[in-house]
């Protein structure tokens, strides 16, 4: 999810960020789904830049959703994670996944972490 501006797309800024992904919690009706190429439906990830302060953005959800459930760390994913536990923020991605920091609430999982993409390296937020 990002923001158009009339010449270029423009990511969110940190509280932007936040906001959008209370936006995606529990008010719609509808399933989620995510427009990332080769991704399912039941989550969508919110944009962000490599600019961004990410530390920030995680300190930011979690003064909004307090604490945060590790579900990986450098590439070693919980064994004990389940669909009841964060897997569904980790599934986007499989065995991708980097780092990942996890929410609950209002039934809802929210995710911030770094997955590998290709080469690269890159911060994802998501909501599932």
């Amino acid at each position: 999810m990002y923001r158009m501006g009339r010449e270029a797309e423009e990511f969110m800024e940190r509280d932007e960020l936040v906001d959008a992904v209370t936006r995606l919690i529990g008010y719609d009706p509808q399933p989620l789904k995510c427009r990332e190429r080769g991704h399912g439906a039941g989550h969508v990830c919110v944009a962000t830049s490599d600019e961004l302060d990410f530390t920030g953005v995680v300190d930011g959800i979690s003064s909004r959703y307090g604490s945060s459930r590790n579900l990986a760390m450098r590439g070693f994913v919980d064994p004990t994670v389940d669909a009841t536990t964060g897997l569904p923020v980790l599934a986007p991605f499989g065995t991708d996944v980097i780092d990942m920091r996890a929410w609950a609430h209002a039934g809802s999982w929210i995710g911030a972490g770094t997955v590998r993409k290709g080469g690269d390296v890159r911060h994802v937020v998501l909501v599932a």
